[in-house]
């Protein structure tokens, strides 16, 4: 099964809508200021600004974004849920 980690950063807005829209999804939230390692993978990515979404399968990279992206996020969590998961209120 798919997992979904968000990295995100303290006071970052997109960082709470992609939390947000992923609702009841299950997905790992981690603080990039709290953990360099984290930061390092992100950065090995690429990406030098949060969010940033990495979709794992079987241990395994197959897809990975930043900033916020609702399609993505919906997809993944249909992927994951099979349905479509609503935003909270």
């Amino acid at each position: 099964m798919p997992e979904i980690t968000v990295y995100s950063a303290p006071g970052c807005m997109g960082c709470w809508a992609t939390e947000r829209q992923l609702g009841s999804t299950p997905f790992e939230a981690v603080d990039l200021s709290l953990d360099a390692t984290a930061a390092a993978e992100v950065a090995a990515l690429g990406y030098r600004s949060a969010p940033v979404v990495v979709v794992r399968k079987n241990g395994e990279v197959v897809e990975h974004w930043s900033g916020f992206n609702p399609d993505a996020i919906d997809r993944w969590s249909r992927a994951l849920t099979g349905v479509l998961v609503p935003v909270a209120a």
